[in-house]
């Protein structure tokens, strides 16, 4: 089952060498080490599954809830080394019940077919941010995905639950999906996911090369022996004349 989320980007930021050239780009990230949580509010008017979402594993502190989401990822963008992601949203107040009540909010696209298994955000709390970290060891990457609740520029994501890792708890449902528990208040759908994300990527490019090193300049006793040395050229093909 897969999640897609509105399209928003960004300048990435980049720790480390001088940046230049900047390029869109798209990642693949592997399978979350904690598991995507939505919870299930019944069909909307349109008849839409509606659901809130706990986006990794979440905690609260200093009354602020953070959800993380980590895990590896293998690049095949030049200048981005392989390493390790996590995927962060924070908001204010508390991560219950079904996530709190800023957690973000979404819906189905559509209400059948495999579409029926895509959301688009709802609604996000103007507390949230959503920040995407790529870290290879010698080069990190942070990339703004969301900003005080509205999605940043340019960044791009999306959600696919890892198949047969889904597990649906709460009001019983029908099967276990996106949409039958987007439709069915009470259902809880829980899943390691993979992440596909885009944004705006700064290459770093090596510094240019030394200016190559000026003409040196011949000393005042050097240009003597120059000019001696054309004036006996000068007298040696007179003297062949004569």
């Amino acid at each position: 089952m897969h999640y897609k989320t509105l399209i928003a980007s960004t300048a990435v930021v980049l720790i480390g060498p001088l940046a230049a050239q900047a390029q869109e780009v798209t990642l693949d990230l592997g399978a979350s080490s904690q598991n995507f949580t939505e919870y299930g509010f019944g069909a909307n008017g349109a008849g839409e599954g509606t659901y809130t979402l706990g986006q990794g594993l979440c905690g609260v502190s200093g009354g602020n809830t953070t959800c993380t989401l980590t895990g590896s990822y293998t690049s095949t963008v030049a200048g981005i080394a392989s390493g390790t992601y996590s995927f962060v949203t924070t908001y204010s107040g508390a991560d219950t019940p079904t996530g709190g009540p800023n957690a973000p909010k979404a819906h189905s696209i559509a209400t059948s077919g495999m579409d029926a298994n895509y959301f688009a955000y709802t609604s996000a709390a103007p507390s949230t941010s959503m920040v995407l970290t790529l870290d290879a060891g010698s080069q990190t990457l942070v990339e703004p995905m969301a900003t005080a609740g509205l999605q940043d520029t340019g960044a791009t994501w999306s959600f696919l639950f890892v198949t047969g890792d889904e597990k649906c708890t709460g009001t019983a449902v029908e099967a276990c999906s996106p949409f039958n528990v987007g439709v069915t208040s009470g259902a809880v759908l829980n899943a390691p996911v993979t992440m596909t994300v885009g944004f705006d990527f700064t290459a770093s490019s090596p510094p240019p090369p030394p200016p190559p090193p000026p003409p040196k300049v011949p000393e005042p006793a050097s240009l003597a022996l120059f000019a001696l040395g054309l004036a006996g050229l000068g007298f040696n093909r007179r003297k062949r004349k004569s």
